[in-house]
């Protein structure tokens, strides 16, 4: 994985007024990969954190927004 993936990933949401966005990273390349390798991808580890990709996801999507999450200038759902 690229560290620029992860850099460009936070300056936009930050440039978007969302500079808590809760991002995930898979392996790369993914894109034309068959899908037996991205399941693979998706029990495996974030390779930016190192924890595993799925549970990294289940909470993003899952846990409240803290306060300092909540904050923004732009509404994410528009």
């Amino acid at each position: 994985m690229s560290g620029k993936f992860v850099e460009l990933a936070s300056t936009t949401a930050f440039k978007k007024g969302i500079p808590k966005l809760r991002i995930n990273y898979t392996p790369h390349p993914i894109t034309d990969r068959p899908a037996e390798i991205c399941r693979k991808f998706l029990q495996g580890n974030d390779p930016h954190t190192g924890k595993p990709l799925l549970d990294e996801i289940v909470e993003a999507i899952t846990k409240p927004l803290s306060g300092e999450e909540r904050k923004s200038g732009v509404d994410p759902w528009r």
